[in-house]
């Protein structure tokens, strides 16, 4: 008698069931990453920002926002969180190169543009990033709320949907 040479039931079945089991101990480990690189990736980005702002500030004697004027002469009227989207491309924009100089600071990668203002920087989960700016040049920004008093120039932060109570900061 001649035996055919396929695979029995219960082989198949087998093989489904470890395949099944396998792909339930990855997948949960590939959400984590996927979620490590989003925060590392946003970390990345709020340096970026900072640097660029540092740099900016150190050959213009000025932050990246326009000081308002007062008889031709530049007035700080003090600390500004630049947390909305219609002042964060102000800052984004004087960044990538509409300044006096026309150096641009800082390259807005195209997965971070928003669709609608090509100079708003997202974070990777679509918010604005909020940038805190030392204008009026005390060696502190006052931010208020949770956060305070921060002793530096420039400071980014956004925050992962996840964790809402957890800052990716850069300070």
């Amino acid at each position: 008698m001649e035996r055919n040479r396929g695979f029995t039931l219960v082989e198949l079945l087998v093989v489904v069931a470890l395949i099944a089991i396998l792909a339930s101990i990855i997948i949960p480990v590939a959400g984590r990453s996927k979620a490590g690189i989003l925060k590392k990736r946003a970390m990345m980005e709020c340096q970026s920002i900072r640097l660029a702002a540092i740099q900016f500030n150190s050959e213009h004697l000025y932050m990246p926002w326009p000081p308002e004027n007062r008889n031709g002469h530049p007035v700080y009227v003090g600390d500004d969180k630049v947390t909305d989207a219609s002042t964060q491309p102000n800052v984004i924009r004087m960044l990538c190169g509409d300044n006096a100089l026309r150096k641009v600071y800082l390259e807005v990668p195209d997965i971070a543009r928003d669709p609608s203002d090509e100079n708003r920087f997202l974070d990777p989960w679509g918010k604005p990033y909020v940038i805190l700016l030392d204008r009026n040049k005390d060696g502190s920004i006052k931010a208020g709320g949770d956060i305070g008093t921060i002793s530096d120039s420039v400071a980014v932060y956004t925050t992962d949907p996840k964790h809402p109570d957890k800052r990716i900061q850069t300070w």
